[in-house]
């Protein structure tokens, strides 16, 4: 069975007479860039962001100021 293929290195004008070589994926490509995770030091700052803000506005709830503070040093 002869099957012709066109392809962009003559324009798409003859058809050329052999196979596309298949599609194979180098596994180098995937592991470039490993994804970042979120340390634990990242959270403790945030946590104690917030409640830096939580008690800046002078915030009533102290169950949550509590429950953060042990969130963070706990």
């Amino acid at each position: 069975m002869v099957t012709n293929y066109y392809n962009a290195s003559n324009n798409f004008s003859t058809p050329v007479r052999r196979e596309p070589k298949p599609y194979t994926q180098s596994p180098q490509k995937c592991e470039d860039a490993p994804p970042k995770k979120i340390t634990q030091d990242a959270d403790l700052v945030i946590i104690l962001g917030l409640l830096a803000v939580l008690f800046l506005t002078d915030c009533k709830d102290h169950w949550l100021m509590l429950a953060l503070l042990y969130l963070a040093f706990g």
